[in-house]
Parts: structure tokens; sequence; C-alpha cells
């Protein structure tokens, strides 16, 4: 499919035959480059002029003109300014990316942390309370040990009595 464009300036009309990949913005900028140059280079003559008269001094430029504009797709400005967009929000979106993994990680560890901590305060209540058993162990067999020597001694003490008659 074809697209005309047709651009009318100082009374000099300028039409381009485009096929319709190139969207409107490229013809259209093609379009006023020619009439610029068009102006400059002829400008003052075109009303004089006759039919094909620049033909032979104007043709190499459209020829240049055409070739620029039908490879180049730089040579639209909005279509530059988009690409270069579009380069810049892929570049924003990897970084966040980036950024996010980074986040997600730090949660992670934040999470193992958290855990770590829960887990040392589980231990040392642990180790308190095995602590405290401990020590009532020790206690209660340094009370058994006592009770023992007691009824020792006092068995050994009512044996020496009982054989000399203490009172």
């Amino acid at each position: 499919r074809f697209i005309f464009n047709i651009l009318v300036q100082g009374g000099v009309t300028y039409l381009s035959l485009s096929q319709e990949q190139f969207g409107r913005r490229r013809p259209f900028a093609f379009l006023n480059d020619i009439s610029q140059r068009f102006n400059v280079a002829h400008g003052s003559t075109v009303r004089t002029a006759q039919r094909s008269a620049f033909q032979n001094s104007f043709g190499k430029v459209l020829k240049e003109r055409v070739q620029y504009y039908s490879t180049r797709s730089e040579a639209d400005l909005i279509s530059k300014v988009q690409t270069d967009i579009e380069d810049l929000k892929q570049v924003v979106v990897k970084s966040l990316e980036k950024v996010m993994e980074r986040g997600e990680k730090l949660e992670v560890l934040e999470s193992k942390a958290n855990n770590l901590s829960t887990q040392s305060k589980r231990f040392q209540k642990n180790a308190t309370s095995i602590r405290r058993q401990e020590c009532w162990k020790n206690c209660k067999i340094n009370i058994i040990i006592g009770i023992i020597i007691l009824i020792v001694l006092a068995i050994i003490i009512a044996a020496i009595c009982g054989s000399i008659k203490c009172r």
C-alpha cells in the first residue's frame, strides 16, 4: 500500500508517494526538507520557470534526499527520539529489575536474621532452664549426701555410746 503526501508552500506543490510502512512523519519531514532546499536554490525563479526547468539542477538533490529518508530511520527526528526513549525505558526497566532482585535478597536476609534472632532467644531460654535443672540436681545430691553423713554419724555415735554407756 502506498500513501500520497502533499505539501504546498510559497505557491509550489510538493508531492511524495511513500509506502505505508514509512508512516506519516518521515514523508512530511522529507517534503519539508525538500521545500527548504528548493527555496534556497530556486526560490526566486519559481514563478517564471518552465515545466521541468529544475530537473537537471535539483534532480541530484532529490535523489540524495530520497535515499537518505528511505534508508535512515533517524531521518525522522521524532522517530529517533522515540527510539531513544524506548532504549532508555529498557535500561530503566532492567535497573528496576536489579533493584527488585536486591530488594528480594534483602528480604530473604532479613527473614533469616529474624529466624536467627528467634532461635537464639529460644536457645538462651533453654540454656537457662537446663542450668537451673542441673543446679537443683546438684543441690539434691548434696542434701542426700548430707543426710547420709548425718545418719552414719548418728549410727557411729549410737554405737560408741552404747558400748561406753554414755550418759
